[in-house]
């Protein structure tokens, strides 16, 4: 980003009051601020909250003091403060940038991972700052871009990156070896097919739509070029592809299953009309729908 693209996204963010909930936590926001150092006047004095507080740095370093502790703070690691943590900045790099959450937490005890994610951020360490997850950087970014850009979901868009964002820094906050076996991160959850699942999901849920990769993408607020990656690093597809599988299924399924005409089918899976299916299918399986239809039928007893 430029300088005046970083003010305005600045301003934006800092402008936004959130808070939200979903099925294991109500997130309360204090403020979610992108903090650049020719916009900003760090508070340099001791203090404290009664809520949690997230320090992502974007760029340069920084030096705090947390309880009377000195702790390096370098991009692309992030401290989170407990309630009642003292601590101050004393010294930052020329193009110190970070991102701060100050946000009070409630997990629902009904939730069946309550007891792992309350164990979690109660086991934060203040003394070494944590490295990041590209997942993190992911959500991060988009939260910026949001704003930026002032997309008509950009509320919507913030709300699902910061969630996301919470679960995922959850899963660093307990040594590996005290874990939860039963619980992956998002980076695990990515690793074993979380985001195609998702994808998989939405597509099935509105195969008889035309979908796109832009479609797709912008439906769980992220860039196609960013979940295009993340996907090939799960199941070695893009979304393009991934749709294009999902829609060939759905054809093989009607042509095996029903006694509808190519028109109807056509009309069920999203495609304008008899022509793009029959072009699509052949393209695909290597014969027409016809064809392929009569196959089948010559199969059974």
């Amino acid at each position: 980003m430029t300088k005046k693209e970083k003010r305005i996204t600045s301003t934006y963010l800092n402008r936004i009051k959130i808070s939200f909930s979903d099925e294991l936590m109500d997130v309360k926001s204090y403020w979610c601020r992108y903090a650049i150092l020719e916009n900003d006047r760090f508070n340099k004095s001791s203090h404290h909250h009664t809520f949690f507080e997230l320090h992502y740095c974007l760029a340069g370093s920084a030096d705090f003091e947390i309880e009377n502790q000195p702790v390096h703070l370098a991009t692309n690691h992030f401290l989170l403060l407990p309630p009642s943590t003292k601590h101050q900045i004393k010294t930052q790099s020329k193009d110190f940038e970070k991102l701060i959450f100050g946000f009070e937490l409630q997990f629902k005890a009904s939730h069946n991972e309550y007891t792992f994610y309350k164990t979690a951020f109660s086991s934060i360490n203040t003394k070494t700052p944590y490295a990041d997850t590209e997942i993190m950087r992911i959500l991060i970014n988009q939260i910026l871009n949001c704003c930026y850009h002032r997309y008509e979901n950009m509320y919507s868009g913030i709300i699902y990156s910061l969630t996301l964002l919470l679960h995922e820094i959850s899963t660093l906050l307990i040594p590996k070896s005290t874990k939860h076996e039963g619980v992956l991160s998002i980076k695990q959850l990515k690793e074993d097919s979380y985001w195609s699942d998702k994808v998989i999901r939405h597509i099935l849920d509105n195969i008889s739509e035309k979908l796109t990769a832009s479609d797709i993408s912008n439906q769980f607020h992220i860039s196609s070029q960013q979940l295009n990656r993340i996907l090939m690093s799960e199941i070695h597809m893009t979304v393009s592809q991934i749709i294009a599988q999902q829609k060939l299924e759905a054809i093989y399924s009607q042509l095996e299953d029903t006694t509808l005409s190519l028109h109807e089918i056509a009309n069920n899976l999203g495609f304008s009309n008899e022509y793009n299916l029959n072009r699509f299918f052949k393209s695909n399986s290597g014969m027409t729908p016809g064809k392929y239809r009569k196959s089948v039928v010559k199969k059974e007893p």
